[in-house]
């Protein structure tokens, strides 16, 4: 049997280095891309110290520990005659953009609302940044039967009704990326399998197959908008309305340019005349926060050039709200229609504690 060459050791040898090398550099990039966490390409929904994270009925929920207190649980049970208010929406009602400890727009209708009325109303903020339609009605689903709310305030804005993508034990938005037949993206030509596999247990990979990847694919959004106006809006209202409560959408304007203007948005263009057609057909009424803001400077009230308010705009948008209140008094009485058969769930905790059982469906 014969040696093999010199020079055939000396190249198995350079070989065998440099797939050494080349693991020890993926397994380093790896290990300083999990320290870093640089932002993520996509909406991306994970586990994080600071916010509960789980999925129900396979919609991925959570709630972020810095704005506790705006749910403000406590209040039905200090005040159980108080007329309860409940808000459902994503990071532009849950304060993102205000320094920590300022409160957001619920907590300053809550004050004056009790300069008004001491102890008569409770304002229970719901909001989490991310959220959308999924997880509002799968909260709703728990929350409306519990505190039988007169009122409840619906936020709508540009990706309302897109929904993430559940991969592994993290959720993301994926209606502008390419994925495959499996649901995942694909970037780089590698089996299915181990795309899958590599995607979930490697956020180096994760985070270059999103970034290839993005833009890909951006499907017309104006399908989403209709069956959201056509079959989940009014799913949610009719709902809403056996346990008493009268569901309010809330038109909630980018920033990027005067309130005036907010309609000529192209997010606005696609999504506004087909859920206004649904409100009206369901006869209720609506906010239309770029109309009630139309004489503010929107630089002086807005964080970012997104959908986000500072100090100043959260507290103009706390005073819309007060005065929307206090122009409906006729909606401002609950009734005690509905079912209130339960099953398990624990609002906020991961942990199973009680839900409604007779919800519209969260797809």
């Amino acid at each position: 049997m014969g040696r093999t060459p010199p020079a055939a050791q000396k190249w198995g040898f350079r070989s065998l280095c440099a797939l050494l090398g080349l693991a020890a550099a993926l397994g380093f990039s790896e290990i300083l891309f999990r320290w870093c966490k640089p932002t993520p390409c996509v909406p991306l929904i994970a586990a994080r110290e600071y916010m509960d994270f789980w999925f129900e009925d396979g919609v991925p929920l959570w709630r972020q520990h810095q704005r506790a207190g705006q749910a403000n649980e406590a209040c039905p049970q200090q005040h159980p005659a108080a007329t309860r208010i409940a808000i459902f929406g994503s990071s532009i009602f849950w304060g993102s953009g205000l320094p920590e400890g300022e409160p957001s727009f619920s907590e300053r209708l809550q004050k004056r609302l009790d300069v008004a009325a001491p102890g008569a109303f409770c304002v229970m903020n719901f909001a989490q940044s991310g959220f959308r339609y999924d997880q509002n009605a799968l909260l709703a689903r728990t929350l409306i039967p519990r505190y039988r709310p007169a009122l409840a305030f619906w936020g709508i804005w540009a990706l309302e009704p897109y929904r993430y993508s559940v991969l592994g034990d993290r959720a993301y938005d994926l209606h502008q990326i390419a994925i495959g037949a499996d649901g995942y993206p694909r970037a780089f030509p590698l089996p299915a399998r181990l795309n899958r596999v590599l995607f979930r247990n490697s956020r180096l990979y994760e985070h270059a197959t999103l970034k290839l990847s993005r833009g890909a694919s951006s499907p017309d959004g104006r399908p989403i908008w209709k069956n959201y106006a056509g079959v989940d809006l009014p799913r949610i209202i009719r709902w809403s309305r056996s346990f008493g409560t009268t569901l309010v959408p809330v038109f909630c304007p980018r920033l990027d340019r005067p309130f005036a203007e907010w309609a000529s948005s192209p997010d606005e263009s696609v999504s506004v005349p087909e859920v206004e057609a649904a409100i009206r057909r369901e006869r209720v009424p609506a906010i239309r926060l770029g109309d009630t803001l139309a004489d503010q400077d929107y630089l002086r009230l807005r964080f970012d050039s997104q959908y986000h308010y500072n100090d100043a705009g959260h507290e103009a948008v706390a005073g819309v709200f007060f005065r929307w209140i206090m122009d409906h008094p006729s909606l401002l009485i609950s009734s005690e229609r509905g079912s209130t058969e339960e099953r398990d769930i624990d609002y906020g905790a991961g942990r199973r504690g009680r839900l409604s059982g007779s919800p519209p469906t969260a797809r």
